[in-house]
C-alpha cells in the first residue's frame, strides 16, 4: 500500500476574517444558547468557591 502526496502540496484557500461577537449580541440577541451561558456561569461560581476554600484552608491557623 502506498501513501498519496503530502497535503502541503494542496492549495490552501484563506478564509475571510470572522466577525467577533459583542457582549450585547451574546446576552440579548440570542446568538448563544441561554443554557450554555448558565453552564458557564455555574462553572465560574464553582471555580471561585473551590479557590476560596483553598485560600481559607491555606490561611487557617490549624490547617484543617
Amino acid at each position: 500500500m502506498r501513501l498519496g502526496p503530502p497535503i502541503a502540496d494542496a492549495v490552501d484557500d484563506e478564509l475571510p476574517p470572522a466577525r467577533k461577537l459583542a457582549l450585547r449580541e451574546v446576552l440579548f440577541d440570542r446568538r448563544v444558547e441561554p443554557r450554555a451561558l448558565a453552564t458557564l456561569a455555574a462553572v465560574a461560581v464553582v471555580i471561585g468557591m473551590v479557590g476560596g476554600l483553598v485560600v481559607a484552608l491555606v490561611l487557617s491557623e490549624d490547617g484543617c
